[in-house]
C-alpha cells in the first residue's frame, strides 16, 4: 500500500523478540531501521532506542542489568539509569 508520504520507501518487516541487553531481560521491537529495547519487569521501561546504528539513551555502566523496586526509583527517589 502506497501512503504517498515517502516515495519508494523500503518495506521493513516488524519483529518482536526477547533477548538480553547489557544484563537486562528485554523485549526487542524492530522494524529494521528503528529498534526499541524495553523491560516489562520494571514497568515497561525503555532501556535503549536506536535509529540504525545510533543509540539515543545513555546506559550507566555501573547500573547495567540492575532492577530497582519502584520505591527506589522514579522522580522522588532519584532516577537511576
Amino acid at each position: 500500500m502506497d501512503s504517498g508520504f515517502i516515495p519508494h520507501a523500503p518495506d521493513y518487516p516488524c519483529t518482536l523478540g526477547k533477548q538480553n541487553f547489557k544484563g537486562w531481560p528485554v523485549h526487542h521491537l524492530s522494524n529494521g531501521m528503528v529498534q526499541l529495547f524495553f523491560v516489562p519487569e520494571i514497568g515497561g521501561r525503555i532501556i535503549q532506542a536506536q535509529l540504525g546504528p545510533h543509540s539515543f539513551l545513555y546506559v550507566n555502566p555501573l547500573l547495567r542489568g540492575l532492577m530497582f523496586p519502584p520505591e527506589q526509583n522514579g522522580f522522588s527517589a532519584g532516577w537511576k539509569n
